[in-house]
């Protein structure tokens, strides 16, 4: 079996499931290979953890989820003898279900909004688990846990006060940052999420079309669009924490200040969106658009760019600048 049969649709040929066999193998082989490469080589690493789902992905999108498990479990146990079993549980619960479902939502044709949105979901719920895993595998408790937590965050934070990168605390004390860290732990999770799930779909999107598959592909940045419906969700979260501190329930107040924090990272990039096809509608240079981003961040702490991500939905902006600029033209 050559490589080019990777360019053509997997059919019911003769022999097809022997020739699926063969290439859950190679897929195996190529994802052995991105594993050690992630575990050895520096720089590298990095790429190599994003591409990690990718031959999961093709193998799913070729010939199915049956295939696809089959290979994910050769992957673990492989990945594990060779490489250790603490970064076989990493690769496999952080981008081995990634690479599965982003295979489904290829073979099934998805609408891309909906394959990153299942990722993002999917990626927190395996971040959650490899939070987990450890404390439920050592008998540890709850306790066991947050004094974890605070001995990693606390160690970064010393780090970084000793190589004199302080402002990554943003001008906190250690203590003050381990407080903050520990109650945005979910909202940092969120958009590590969402950062992988983007990273992944993009990568492989792009693999996949440069060998032959038709991916669809997403919108061009500067074009996303917000449903207006999602604006409750913020309204509710703001509810959520006046309730919580009216009321002083702090956990309630917690899990509202998460959604609000990830509700601002997502109406922060939504702004952005809106911002760079105001900048291109209207042909500023780019300098000039960085600058004037940087500028906006420096002065405003990005709320500008956020609240044009809040009220876009309801006021359409690119639609109303988009007629005046045809007007004067």
């Amino acid at each position: 079996m050559g490589a080019g049969d990777f360019l053509r649709p997997a059919g019911n040929e003769p022999g097809g499931s022997v020739r699926a066999l063969a290439e859950g193998a190679m897929m195996t082989a190529l994802t052995l290979v991105l594993a050690v490469i992630s575990l050895y080589v520096p720089v590298l690493n990095i790429v190599a953890q994003f591409l990690f789902p990718a031959p999961l992905a093709l193998l799913v999108l070729r010939r199915g989820l049956k295939y696809g498990f089959l290979s994910a479990v050769s992957i673990f146990l492989l990945s594990a003898m060779l490489l250790g079993l603490p970064h076989a549980v990493y690769l496999f619960i952080l981008y081995g279900f990634l690479g599965l479902f982003f295979g489904w939502c290829f073979r099934t044709g998805k609408k891309p909004v909906l394959a990153l949105l299942g990722g993002v979901l999917i990626a927190c719920a395996s971040m959650l688990l490899l939070l987990l895993f450890p404390t439920y595998i050592l008998g540890l408790s709850a306790e066991h846990l947050q004094d974890m937590l605070i001995t990693m965050f606390r160690d970064f934070a010393l780090m970084a006060e000793q190589q004199g990168a302080s402002s990554v605390l943003g001008g906190m004390s250690p203590d003050a940052y381990v407080e903050f860290a520990l109650k945005f732990l979910p909202s940092a999770m969120f958009f590590t999420a969402m950062l992988l799930s983007f990273a992944c779909y993009t990568l492989m999107g792009r693999l996949l079309r440069r060998l032959g598959y038709d991916i669809a592909k997403l919108p061009p940045f500067r074009d996303w669009r917000l449903d207006w419906r999602l604006l409750w969700l913020l309204i509710a979260a703001l509810a959520a924490s006046t309730l919580g501190d009216f009321t002083e329930r702090e956990l309630l107040t917690q899990i509202a200040n998460n959604m609000l924090a990830a509700m601002q990272i997502i109406f922060l990039i939504y702004g952005l969106a809106v911002l760079l096809w105001i900048f291109r509608r209207f042909k500023v240079a780019v300098i000039i658009q960085v600058l004037a981003i940087l500028f906006i961040l420096q002065l405003f702490s990005g709320m500008m760019i956020v609240l044009a991500g809040v009220f876009d939905p309801l006021l359409d902006f690119r639609g109303r600048l988009e007629k005046f600029a045809q007007k004067r033209e």
